[in-house]
């Protein structure tokens, strides 16, 4: 695993371009820097390659008239995955939607999708398998799935 000193003097322009401190926040799945840009090491990385292959996914590939996904609406996903600091199960809908998935052992259970306006629905079983559905934002999140493995 890199550490915050590798990341830091690792130079790719698009990523270190206008970095120019580091936040002392590294909790060994990532590194936040001043001006709110994040550096992944690597614990949703796969999620994230999943997520860009929904892109290749065109007019009705799934056989029931599914809709093909957009680049922006990706972006969108992106960005909250990388703001989420635990592994993420990512999963395509239908109607060009993603939707992210948490469970535990216990049974308690936490999915939600993204909508195009950026609202997000939750929808979240407790381990007493209590249920609850309400919707959220995007700076809810992180707080949210933090919550949940509480």
């Amino acid at each position: 695993m890199l550490s915050a000193q590798d990341l830091l003097s690792w130079n790719p322009p698009a990523l270190h371009q206008g970095i120019t401190e580091a936040d002392s926040a590294y909790n060994g799945s990532s590194l936040s820097f001043l001006g709110g840009r994040i550096v992944d090491d690597g614990i949703n990385m796969k999620s994230k390659r999943k997520l860009r292959s929904f892109l290749d996914y065109g007019p009705d590939w799934n056989g029931y008239g599914a809709v093909p996904f957009s680049r922006d609406y990706i972006k969108k996903a992106e960005r909250l995955l990388s703001a989420i600091p635990v592994k993420t199960e990512v999963f395509p809908i239908s109607d060009g939607r993603v939707q992210f998935e948490f469970d535990k052992e216990d049974g308690a259970y936490l999915e939600f999708e993204v909508n195009d306006d950026g609202s997000i629905h939750v929808f979240q079983i407790l381990s007493d398998q209590t249920e609850r559905e309400y919707d959220a934002k995007y700076e809810d999140m992180k707080g949210i799935v933090t919550e949940f493995y509480g």
